[in-house]
């Protein structure tokens, strides 16, 4: 039917389907017969969402039958692809109805997988630091779709010649990309192709300089993704770690950095860990609970591996239902709660850390307040114990509905704003709460 109405997108995504049909069944060389027409068919019309999924669904099909390799070629192709997309997305129209669904992350969860799984055959070729690149690679990717998803505008302010320009560029660079997957051409022409790609990144970059420079907040949406060197010269001393996780449906990864080291240990797929982390909170939030051997089943899982005795400061930086956990609630095997003996900190990536690290070192104004805290506000009428003949009174009874003073906010308030001078505190209880 797409042939016979030349619906040239249907098609690729019909053979797309088809394909993965044909993997999920184990007929590989069907399934990449499949996938490579998708291939060429959105090489031919430029179609990047059809595309970057024939790479990505190939990639799988060199994996499951060994060809490593190819599979780890595939991969990379879809994320310069899926990258290429996101940008020019988002600097045209924040399009957040393309990115419909997470299999994109899927892509960068492949690649960190297989190059986990080289790590573990081939050390020698450290394949783990760029497993750790794809990761932070990744958490930049979360980040940005959930910034298109809420439609943020991004582009304000930026010289809307420097943007066209920029746009400019991206296609030029995707035509050229385009190009090079065409098998019949010669070796010459690649070359000089190549020189001409280099020359339009070159000036690409050039340009994004010249954006960042003109427009911190542009810089600070899109920061260079940083390096384990870099993590590990600049921001790590010898008693600092950083874990960082990658969930997974079939299986998940943490990953640990510290000053001189980078490990890497597999944890169970996301499903136990919605368990684990739904029912450990229910534990934490029953205040008549004594038992809490689920914390120390947690701290066995998610930390105990990467830990080293001179570590005394964790920054965590969680993935999925992570997010939920509060990690310093975790027990040792000291039966200590994790606050007890490390310093504990969050990140959303460990690039997005060394941001707020460089922007705290060039802001050196000092702030004019050190606290501002609010708690335990008055509900006038609401409250349960003031509750009189206001014209919503029959509705909160008869719905069983009633607000009942926060007072232990206030004390907790007090007890915090007490460790500030009062000229640097803003605290705000009850009526000016």
């Amino acid at each position: 039917l797409a042939e016979s109405i030349n619906d040239i997108e249907s098609q690729g995504m019909l053979l797309n389907n088809i394909g993965i049909v044909h993997h999920n069944q184990g007929n590989f060389e069907n399934s990449s017969e499949y996938f490579q027409k998708a291939i060429d068919l959105a090489v031919g019309i430029e179609n990047d969402k059809i595309l970057w999924e024939a790479f990505f669904e190939m990639g799988k099909n060199y994996a499951k039958q060994g060809e490593y390799n190819k599979a780890l070629e595939k991969y990379k192709s879809s994320i310069d692809v899926i990258e290429n997309i996101r940008s020019s997305i988002i600097l045209e129209e924040l399009k957040a109805s393309f990115f419909g669904t997470d299999k994109r992350l899927e892509a960068y969860y492949s690649i960190i997988d297989l190059l986990v799984f080289l790590n573990e055959n081939y050390p020698q070729k450290k394949y783990d630091r760029e497993a750790f690149n794809y990761l932070e690679r990744a958490k930049a990717r979360s980040f940005l779709d959930s910034l298109e998803a809420s439609r943020i505008d991004v582009i304000f302010g930026i010289d809307v010649r420097l943007l066209n320009r920029e746009k400019e560029l991206m296609k030029n660079i995707s035509n050229i990309y385009t190009r090079l997957l065409d098998n019949g051409i010669s070796a010459e022409d690649k070359e000089n192709i190549q020189t001409t790609l280099s020359q339009y990144e070159d000036e690409l970059e050039s340009l994004k300089r010249e954006i960042r420079y003109n427009n911190p907040s542009y810089s600070n949406l899109y920061p260079d993704i940083i390096t384990i060197e870099e993590a590990q010269k600049k921001l790590l001393d010898n008693n600092t770690a950083v874990f960082a996780y990658m969930i997974g449906n079939e299986h998940s990864l943490a990953f640990v950095v510290t000053k001189k080291k980078l490990k890497i240990f597999r944890l169970p797929a996301k499903e136990k860990f919605i368990t684990l982390v739904t029912s450990y909170l229910k534990v934490i939030s029953d205040k008549d609970n004594n038992n809490f051997k689920l914390g120390n089943e947690l701290f066995h899982q998610l930390v105990l591996p990467g830990l080293e005795k001179n570590i005394k400061k964790i920054i965590f930086i969680p993935a999925e239902v992570l997010n939920a956990l509060p990690f310093e609630t975790l027990v040792s095997d000291k039966n200590h709660w994790m606050i007890e003996d490390y310093k504990i900190s969050y990140a959303p990536s460990i690039t997005s850390l060394r941001e707020i690290i460089d922007r705290n070192r060039s802001n050196h104004r000092r702030r004019p307040k050190d606290i501002l805290a609010v708690g335990d506000p008055n509900f006038g009428d609401l409250e349960k114990d003031n509750i009189n003949n206001n014209i919503f009174n029959d509705f909160y009874i008869q719905s069983d509905l009633q607000f009942f003073r926060l007072k232990y906010s206030g004390v907790e308030t007090d007890r915090i704003s007490s460790l500030f001078s009062k000229e640097k505190s803003d605290i705000l209880l009850r009526e000016k709460a």
